[in-house]
């Protein structure tokens, strides 16, 4: 049994065994995104499933369990109900998705920047890191997208296991971003959630996007089914709202690399 298997298996997932002919094709570059909160992921969901429908390994590592993300109109108090209903919308996100089942760390949300998580957090990603053995790792950028206090540390600390250039580093790690010219176009429809899109989301000028990633209109599709599993945070308005936001006029997800190999200079100027 391999390490992988063997951390699947603790999780609770399940994979099919790979018959003969398909363990003989060369595996395609794996890709993990590790986001704060069950729905995170949807701000790249169509890549997400773009990339799972080409037969890459997709996985999705979610950090906190979303026990205080309370809300008016599901009516769920904070606590052990709201964890097991965020969950279980995860899993619908990410089966609608096409990718694998999610990697639950459960840390609790709202307590990512207390000092005595920081390390365990830390570990948690390395962990991350040799069990998936992903080639490359999406999360978000140091802005957070609307600038959530869990989104800025998750991006912190996985930029922070990745740089440490361990045997287990991915190639390569991504910033999910927003493009400042695309944000102009959006149309509030009037939602909570899409007045947070158009007054609050964090953007980057065109020229610190090095990625600009096409989807098509089934990847989309996938991605509006997996935005709409997260009832208890989204209302009907707020899932309009954010799906038109992901689809963009440029059917396009937006990234940034955060690390680029370049020669060492001697000065600042040079």
């Amino acid at each position: 049994m391999n390490k992988l298997t063997q951390f699947a298996i603790s999780l609770g997932l399940a994979f099919t065994a790979l018959s003969p002919a398909m363990a003989s094709e060369p595996a395609k570059p794996s890709i993990l995104a590790i986001f704060a909160h069950p729905d995170d992921e949807v701000t790249v969901g169509p890549l997400l499933a773009r990339y799972a429908r080409e037969g890459h390994d997709v996985y999705l590592a979610v950090v906190t369990d979303g026990q205080h993300g309370v809300t008016e109109h599901a009516g769920i108090a904070a606590g052990e109900a709201l964890k097991q209903t965020r969950l279980a919308e995860t899993q619908c996100a990410t089966k609608a998705l096409g990718i694998n089942p999610p990697i639950m760390l459960e840390f609790v949300d709202g307590s990512l920047a207390q000092w005595q998580n920081l390390q365990p957090l830390d570990s948690s990603i390395a962990k991350l890191f040799e069990q998936v053995k992903p080639n490359v790792v999406i999360t978000w950028g140091p802005e957070g997208g609307y600038g959530h206090p869990d989104h800025r540390m998750v991006s912190n600390l996985v930029a922070q296991v990745y740089q440490k250039a361990t045997e287990h580093s991915p190639d390569t790690l991504y910033f999910a971003a927003a493009s400042e010219l695309e944000l102009h176009k959006y149309q509030d429809n009037g939602s909570g959630f899409g007045q947070l899109i158009q007054h609050n989301w964090h953007t980057s000028e065109d020229k610190w996007l090095t990625h600009k990633v096409a989807f098509t209109k089934a990847d989309m599709q996938r991605a509006a089914k997996a935005i709409a599993c997260h009832q208890s945070q989204f209302t009907p308005a707020d899932i309009q709202a954010i799906s038109r936001f992901v689809d963009g006029p440029s059917k396009q997800v937006y990234l940034r690399q955060s690390h680029i190999e370049v020669p060492q200079k001697q000065g600042l100027f040079e």
